[in-house]
């Protein structure tokens, strides 16, 4: 820590160290020139006194921090020395960050959504029937569905979801095309966020004789309904389907990307079209 501290001095006292140094040189050449009685042979005898400099140098002092500092300082003086230019090449540089952060912000805010599943890295994407040992092909997706969920041991949690375009209508205003999740809800288990008004989708949802339940997305419910709570309990069409509202998922909820309201996907749904689990 002394020895450090020491080094540290060193950068306010160079120029004092140096005058000392010198002296010290020229001292010992002085001393080699009285004893040997020629200067030549004194001075070979030193050896090259600007490598012994700046290997005393090397040992007292920062010499990379020094070199950072003398070319900061020359920069410096150029800089004042050429204010227009200087001031130019300022005002470039403010204007090349702003504008790249500005496209930055723009496309990150763009491309990038939050799915709303922890741990997003651990999340994998099956396609039955393609690569997998223990699946026919030929079989319906509802058996494949229950294999995959009986066989497969290192998965945590299996769902399955069907992602398709819909059209939705009721009594509140003119029919619109939408995109919907259907999911398990086993699927559910993984989502993160809440919904804002009403539930979501549980195991008795599945029943084929069970009531087709829908959740809103946040921008349809406030688009739609403008923020209506007395919208849960309230029936919507689906695909000519009549369907119950049981909840909106909070704003900014994207599970799947872009989905505007999701329903539970049940066995009776699984037999026909496919599904990715």
């Amino acid at each position: 820590m002394n020895k450090f501290v020491k080094r540290l001095r060193t950068l306010w006292r160079r120029r004092q160290l140096d005058r000392d140094l010198q002296d010290e040189m020229a001292f010992h050449l002085a001393m080699n020139e009285e004893q040997s009685g020629d200067s030549t042979a004194a001075r070979r005898r030193l050896g090259n006194a600007t490598a012994l400099q700046e290997s005393c140098r090397d040992l007292w002092a920062f010499t990379r921090l020094e070199t950072w500092w003398q070319d900061l300082r020359y920069a410096w003086r150029t800089l004042r020395k050429n204010r227009l230019v200087t001031a130019t090449a300022l005002v470039t540089l403010a204007l090349g960050i702003g504008a790249n952060t500005t496209v930055f912000t723009v496309v990150s805010s763009a491309l990038r959504f939050d799915m709303g599943v922890d741990h997003v890295e651990r999340l994998v994407v099956l396609h039955p029937g393609e690569g997998l040992a223990n699946v026919d092909p030929a079989s319906p997706p509802s058996i494949d569905f229950a294999n995959l969920r009986s066989q497969l041991k290192t998965v945590a949690n299996l769902a399955a979801y069907r992602f398709s375009a819909v059209n939705v209508s009721d009594s509140r205003a003119l029919p619109e095309r939408c995109w919907r999740v259907q999911m398990t809800a086993s699927g559910w288990t993984l989502v993160r966020p809440q919904p804002v008004v009403g539930r979501r989708f549980g195991p008795d949802d599945e029943r084929p004789d069970a009531t087709p339940a829908v959740l809103l997305s946040h921008r349809v419910w406030e688009r739609r309904y403008g923020n209506d709570p007395s919208v849960v309990g309230k029936v919507i069409r689906i695909d000519d389907v009549d369907h119950v509202v049981v909840g909106v998922m909070p704003a900014g909820a994207q599970f799947h990307e872009d989905a505007h309201l999701w329903t539970p996907l049940t066995v009776k749904d699984l037999v026909n079209p496919e599904f990715r689990g």
